[in-house]
């Protein structure tokens, strides 16, 4: 009886680790929403995003493209970076050798400990304090790792990466930025193609964008906003929408609408005062999303 327990506990946590394991850190239509502050305390909003791929060094690698956030949402995509996963769970930057850079290693266990050498003055050496999970908002787990600096350890500062999206407080960045106390990139929010997975507590602020719709995104209007009981919508008879959905800042699901004819005034007077993000799906699967606020 007890060998069958322990063997009922070993395929449980078996399955357990591959669905917290089961996403990729390049997985298409990624999107991560950061904010990053200089030695003047400047804040500065980005959206970075996995889209298409390139052949470097005989070497596939995705693209990361980059845009300033707008609040009239102008669309402006960049290449930024070309990074590439391997079969161990390591995210590489392309840096012009043949292996690349390391950024990530969600492959990592307690007590591992990961070097980077990203300057010529020092070594940068980071160690794995606990492992566990974190769960995003569509419910889904993701393997969570605590990491600590060793080469600045008396300032106690702890970086946390989450597989599939990589660090929270160090967001797209190296680990030697432990050690630099005058600047920072903060990851706000995560989403793979409008879908909102993941934000911190000051989520409020961040845009999802969908790069392949920008036309669309202009072409469609709300009003009023700010509202206090209905919300319209206003676009050309060339838009098909087939699917509106409603999210709070910390992208937890509100309301959830099928549009098959005309589409009427949507009613959110039962609605908390706050920030809201409306998800307007048109036809060929495309995104749009707009801010609102409840009054």
């Amino acid at each position: 009886m007890k060998l069958k327990t322990t063997f009922s506990i070993l395929i449980f946590s078996f399955f357990f680790f591959q669905n917290i394991n089961s996403q990729s850190f390049v997985d298409e239509g990624n999107q991560w929403s950061l904010v990053q502050y200089n030695f003047m305390g400047d804040g500065f909003t980005s959206t970075y995003r996995i889209e298409g791929d390139t052949l470097l060094n005989g070497i596939i690698y995705k693209k990361l493209l980059m845009t300033e956030e707008d609040p009239a949402m102008v669309v402006n995509w960049t290449e930024s970076k070309y990074i590439r996963e391997d079969s161990t769970k390591k995210i590489f930057q392309f840096d012009g050798t043949d292996d690349g850079e390391l950024i990530y290693d969600f492959g990592l266990s307690v007590g591992d400990t990961v070097f980077f050498n990203n300057s010529s003055i020092y070594d940068y050496d980071a160690i794995v304090d606990a492992v566990d999970s974190v769960e995003l908002n569509d419910g889904t787990m993701r393997k969570r790792l605590a990491l600590s600096s060793l080469h600045c350890p008396d300032w106690g500062i702890q970086e946390y990466w989450i597989e599939g999206i990589g660090g929270v407080n160090l967001a797209l960045s190296y680990i030697n930025q432990f050690c630099i106390f005058d600047v920072g990139t903060f990851l706000r929010c995560f989403s793979n193609n409008g879908d909102f997975l993941y934000g911190n507590l000051n989520g409020e602020n961040c845009f999802i964008i969908n790069s392949t719709n920008e036309l669309e995104q202009t072409a469609i209007k709300i009003f009023p906003n700010p509202t206090q009981d209905i919300l319209n919508l206003e676009y050309s008879e060339t838009i098909k929408i087939e699917q509106l959905k409603i999210f709070d800042f910390q992208g937890q699901l509100i309301k959830s609408l099928q549009v098959e004819n005309d589409l009427s005034p949507i009613s959110i007077s039962n609605f908390p005062k706050g920030v809201y993000y409306l998800k307007i799906e048109t036809a060929k699967s495309k995104f749009v999303f707009k801010k609102f606020i409840k009054i």
